[in-house]
């Protein structure tokens, strides 16, 4: 149970493009606040899918939706100082930010990184997607994932390098999948599975089957659009591959750190209400370390993948 220390539900606060939702759910949306000039549900389609990642993991949440992004995809700062205020003012317990702006000459003193300070020491727990890489450009984090005590997350993917070759996916690749080999992927519920497609993992049919292991060729690495760490590095590695079917196409793999964020949101709000049951209350700079401090190597690079387990144990 996603319940907090006085019973109620852990709230969860999404800063994103959604507005309202366009299907039922059983999770109760507690608010809603719009500051763009929109009336769509859903400004661009991506919050919709980061929404569906939460809604996974927090099972008894209730959310507050903050949108900020309009329908051209247009990002403000100051549409986002005033859902860092409203998350605030509402007391959530989870702030969620898929979003971002790259500052290269921020030293953790412009006006994002400074209102996610603030609302962090206020006790509000702060996750980030560190940001995307555009093409070649070398880009840092992004703010506010820049500033140190918010819980920043790159991304990392985990392949297959059998050579073996096989029939193609029904869902459309993206660019990023190699001929030789494809990504392992989760369905996001416990249903049958993906149109037929196994429950468990799976490596686009390059030569496995549901009754033979694949383990052996599968190989874990940060995204190749990962942003450079030229001015730190992400706290923590999260899975950025979310199978999209928000379209009226064929299902396809959308990436980025926007989809490695809620992991993160989502698994601390299982993590949260564990230790509210348990008489545990951890502010955000608490857990913020036990993240860091309890990764899990991947196959190549500096950062590690979040160990829920670990966390759980670490701030019991």
């Amino acid at each position: 149970m996603n319940s907090g220390p006085d019973g109620r539900f852990i709230k969860v606060g999404l800063i994103d493009s959604l507005y309202n939702l366009s299907f039922d759910s059983d999770h109760e949306i507690a608010e809603r606040q719009n500051f763009v000039a929109s009336t769509e549900a859903d400004t661009t389609g991506h919050g919709i899918g980061v929404f569906a990642l939460l809604q996974h993991y927090c099972k008894d949440a209730t959310f507050h939706l903050y949108r900020t992004i309009a329908e051209d995809r247009l990002f403000t700062p100051q549409n986002m100082l005033k859902a860092l205020d409203a998350a605030r003012n509402a007391g959530v317990d989870l702030l969620n930010v898929s979003a971002g702006k790259h500052r290269p000459d921020c030293n953790q003193n412009c006006r994002l990184c400074v209102a996610a300070k603030r609302i962090i020491n206020d006790g509000v727990c702060v996750v980030a997607g560190a940001g995307n890489r555009r093409r070649d450009e070398p880009l840092s984090l992004f703010c506010p994932a820049l500033q140190d005590d918010v819980i920043s997350v790159g991304a990392y993917e985990a392949v297959c390098t059998t050579d073996v070759g096989g029939e193609q996916p029904l869902h459309r690749q993206t660019p990023t999948i190699r001929p030789n080999g494809s990504y392992w992927l989760s369905p996001p519920s416990e249903s049958d599975g993906w149109y037929g497609y196994p429950r468990d993992h799976y490596c686009g049919y390059l030569g496995c089957t549901p009754d033979i292991s694949c383990e052996n060729n599968r190989l874990e690495r940060p995204w190749e659009r990962n942003i450079s760490y030229q001015r730190g590095q992400p706290d923590v590695l999260a899975p950025c591959h979310q199978l999209d079917t928000t379209s009226d196409g064929e299902p396809f793999l959308a990436s980025g750190t926007s989809y490695a964020a809620p992991i993160v949101t989502g698994s601390l709000a299982m993590i949260l209400g564990e230790l509210f049951n348990r008489g545990k209350n951890p502010n955000p700079k608490q857990i913020q370390r036990a993240i860091v401090g309890e990764t899990v190597p991947i196959d190549k690079g500096p950062v590690g993948k979040l160990n829920v387990e670990a966390v759980l144990n670490r701030l019991s």
